[in-house]
């Protein structure tokens, strides 16, 4: 009997050795299970934030194209902005780890890719379309999982961004209504424009009248004001039909300084008594303007010659603040609202003029409220807006991400 007993006690003291190698087996394999999770997870949370940043700076690069070279060069400037400003906070990863590696240009998402703003042949300039940005490989050491992963581990990440299909919801658009005999027909790129100033009692547009658009339900003088220098966003559809303003701010006698105090914020002139200032309605980064239209337009814009900077006021300066998108509507009779039949993005050329006296609002060659642009083309990107495939499009465009 006693040596029954001795043998199963021999018995349980081997099983209770064999237990405690197990579990400690089972604890190293579990330390090392939770290690490499771990390490995982911070490669996975850097490569995270890397691409985070990647896309943002593609997103932000790709609002900057404007068919020219400055905008090229705006592109890269932008990125590098945006991932030095917010990318590496985003990743974990120390600073000098991260950063752009490459921006590169195409005109097609199936490339051929140009690096740099440099880098893209002149011919192909007016064409770029999509922006790719890579960024820095950024080391992700290994703490407790070195010897599976090794030491550490690279982390490099990539976002493609660029134009997106034509719109037809376009937001933040001017609200003055310019009148063409074939709205759905874009002006001849390049041609410059007198857009006459038509008030509220007008009943009829004829070719290049412009009458102000009701911009919010309110329909007041400064709603329009504020909504002509850009900082109070309206958006609108292709096809939608838009109350002509009844307010002070279309009739002949104030209209036309409603009209010129909003949109002579993006030439850097502001009106008296701080009602726009720079800090809300931003003014162009270039300023520049001739009164004979010699020496300006599109194309002296993009590449920035002749420029001025917005004298004391550069802090707020923005790029493309002259470019206007305006509703396009048909000519002929009208009561008391217009139905949009398109979009167009024209480039302010000067200041619009309001002399104080309502009787030479008709005269030349600075007509009162009457406004100064030039057609700008296809292609242009705009902030914010929609697209419908079952709808009417514009040429017009905003900046998606792609990849």
């Amino acid at each position: 009997m006693s040596s029954i007993k001795v043998g199963l006690k021999s018995r349980r003291d081997g099983e209770r050795g064999s237990v405690t190698v197990m579990t400690a087996v089972l604890m190293v394999g579990l330390v090392l299970v939770m290690g490499l999770c771990i390490d995982v997870s911070r490669v996975y949370i850097a490569r995270a934030g890397l691409q985070n940043a990647a896309d943002a700076a593609a997103l932000a690069a790709a609002r900057e194209l404007n068919s020219g070279a400055t905008g090229l060069t705006d592109a890269v400037t932008r990125a590098n902005e945006i991932v030095n400003n917010y990318g590496l906070s985003r990743t974990g990863i120390s600073t000098p780890t991260a950063g752009i590696a490459s921006v590169e240009f195409a005109t097609s998402l199936n490339g051929p890719w140009y690096l740099g703003a440099g880098g893209v042949p002149s011919g192909s300039v007016s064409a770029v379309r999509f922006v790719r940005v890579t960024t820095t490989a950024a080391s992700v050491t290994m703490l407790l999982a070195g010897r599976v992963l090794g030491a550490s581990r690279s982390v490099q990440q990539r976002a493609t961004a660029g134009m997106s299909p034509g719109l037809n919801t376009v937001c933040d658009y001017v609200p003055l209504a310019v009148a063409k005999p074939t709205p759905t027909t874009p002006f001849a790129t390049g041609t410059e424009l007198m857009l006459q100033f038509r008030n509220q009692l007008s009943t009829s547009l004829s070719n290049q009248d412009m009458i102000v658009l009701q911009s919010t339900i309110a329909n007041g003088a400064n709603q329009t004001r504020d909504a002509v220098a850009g900082i109070l966003p309206v958006c609108t559809t292709i096809g939608s039909s838009v109350n002509t303003s009844n307010s002070n701010s279309a009739n002949s006698n104030n209209g036309p300084s409603q009209v010129e105090a909003g949109l002579n914020t993006r030439l850097n002139i502001y009106p008296n008594g701080n009602q726009l200032p720079p800090s809300q309605a931003h003014p162009d980064t270039n300023v520049a303007w001739d009164p004979l239209f010699a020496n300006f337009n599109w194309n002296n814009y993009k590449a920035g010659s002749p420029t001025a900077a917005p004298t004391g006021n550069t802090a707020y300066a923005e790029d493309n603040r002259r470019v206007i998108v305006m509703p396009i509507v048909d000519v002929g009779a009208i009561s008391g609202s217009v139905v949009v039949k398109s979009f167009g993005a024209f480039l302010l050329l000067r200041p619009v003029v309001n002399p104080n006296s309502p009787s030479v609002c008709n005269d030349t060659p600075n007509p009162c409220g009457h406004v100064y642009v030039e057609y700008i083309g296809d292609g242009f990107s705009i902030g914010r807006g929609g697209y419908d495939p079952a709808g009417a499009c514009t040429t017009l465009t905003k900046a998606v991400l792609y990849q």
